[in-house]
């Protein structure tokens, strides 16, 4: 098989050095053929020669430094673009975050196997704390709310939130770059009428669940893995953030159609909205409030 590992990144090495090293260490790729590409999109304090350095060492070999800011929206679109240029006809895509750690072992034959005996499953993601972003929100469905199976040496379960999954993620590229072409030539019907859409979790969410909607007349197309005890295999350890995440357009857009009953989500857009205007302030990642720099 073929597969191409994708990692996006805002220069921030007390996570990314251990986010490359566990994968490195607990990603089993058996023989596959795989490529892989690093993006990062935070020039400012980044020592250029250690961050190639690092994903060279952890397999990655196509590197692109951004010289400016663009946003995490931007590069999404750009790492897609990356991966359709290159001819290489991949069969999965896999995906990472900067800031998400990996400890226990895992083999991509056992994700690619339930891919490849589940025609209307189209990604597989390794499960992490449902809870990061909303500690306070005890009704929030959480896994114990969901059916899970018994499957080899995990447990699986339908995602939790509505979202694609961009880390520690294996994805069909055939399906997902058929959603996308479908999507962009107005083949598939958006779930909601909130457009403009940028490139992001929710703008592929929508194209992939419309995608299955069209294909099977359903939307569970996206399965969560756990060990065989139930908890997680990767934990998220990213507690700031800076850079900016979507387009300027989005936020106003987003801004305009909410209404005084969503404050919360008013606040977090309006803190994303600072993100675009001053990329190099510090965010904390869990409340979205700004960090003392």
């Amino acid at each position: 098989m073929k597969i191409c590992k994708f990692i996006t990144s805002v220069n921030r090495p007390e996570y990314l050095i251990p986010t490359l090293t566990s994968a490195t260490k607990f990603i089993d790729w058996g023989d596959h053929e795989v490529d892989g590409i690093f993006i990062d999109d935070m020039p400012t304090d980044r020592n250029d020669n250690e961050i190639t350095k690092l994903a060279r060492e952890n397999g990655y070999n196509h590197i692109v430094l951004h010289k400016e800011n663009k946003g995490l929206s931007y590069t999404w679109e750009e790492v897609h673009k990356i991966i359709q240029s290159m001819g290489k006809d991949y069969d999965f895509i896999w995906q990472q975050e900067d800031d998400i750690i990996i400890d226990k072992h895992v083999k991509i034959d056992d994700m690619i196997e339930y891919l490849n005996t589940n025609d209307t499953c189209y990604q597989v993601q390794l499960g992490r704390q449902a809870d990061w972003y909303y500690p306070d929100q005890k009704d929030r469905q959480k896994k114990e709310d969901v059916l899970m199976k018994n499957w080899k040496n995990f447990t699986v379960s339908t995602y939790l939130s509505h979202a694609f999954s961009g880390s520690y993620s294996l994805t069909k590229a055939k399906e997902l770059f058929e959603a996308m072409h479908m999507w962009k030539n107005g083949e598939l019907r958006p779930l909601n009428d909130n457009g403009p859409y940028t490139f992001c979790e929710g703008y592929l969410y929508q194209t992939m669940t419309s995608y299955a909607l069209h294909k099977n007349n359903h939307d569970h197309w996206g399965f969560s893995f756990y060990d065989n005890n139930k908890d997680i295999i990767t934990k998220h350890i990213g507690e700031w953030t800076w850079g900016a995440r979507v387009s300027k357009e989005y936020v106003e857009n987003s801004l305009s159609q909410l209404d005084g009953e969503t404050d919360g989500m008013k606040w977090r857009i309006e803190r994303i909205k600072e993100m675009i205007e001053n990329p190099t302030v510090k965010i904390d990642s869990r409340g979205w409030g700004k960090l003392n720099n």
